[in-house]
């Protein structure tokens, strides 16, 4: 099984970003905010037709996520929640009108680099061993 390209995994979760915004925009205060920062930690645990583990983000990209261990493409709400906690934090600020703003553009994009860089990163042997651990 080949791992996707780091460009295909930052553009699907610039998609899921921008949806949760969109939620966020669209839906009244505080259920938008709340539904968009939901589905940016939980969008990879989505268990319904044509989902199945896939954000809409990596749909429309084309990728899955599959765990390693049991070869499932579909992932538990806790794993999903570990995976996209450093765009959870971002999203979760940007609830917060004006002063969470700013603390999620000024905490958002280092977050995200780091995120961007992790992924070009080979993981480190004790890294790899503690994310299997929280499983």
């Amino acid at each position: 099984m080949e791992k996707a390209q780091v460009s295909f995994r930052v553009l699907a979760k610039f998609i899921d970003l921008l949806l949760g915004v969109f939620l966020a925009i669209i839906l009244r205060y505080p259920l938008g905010p709340l539904v968009g920062f939901l589905y940016t930690l939980l969008g990879d645990a989505l268990v319904f037709s044509p989902f199945y583990g896939q954000s809409l983000g990596k749909k429309l990209v084309g990728l899955r996520v599959i765990d390693l261990t049991t070869g499932k493409s579909t992932l538990h709400w806790r794993q999903s929640f570990l995976r996209n906690l450093p765009i959870g934090v971002v999203t979760f600020f940007g609830m917060i009108p004006f002063w969470g703003w700013l603390v999620a553009i000024f905490l958002g994009f280092p977050l995200i680099t780091l995120e961007i860089l992790w992924l070009k990163m080979k993981r480190a042997k004790g890294l790899e061993i503690f994310w299997h651990a929280l499983k």
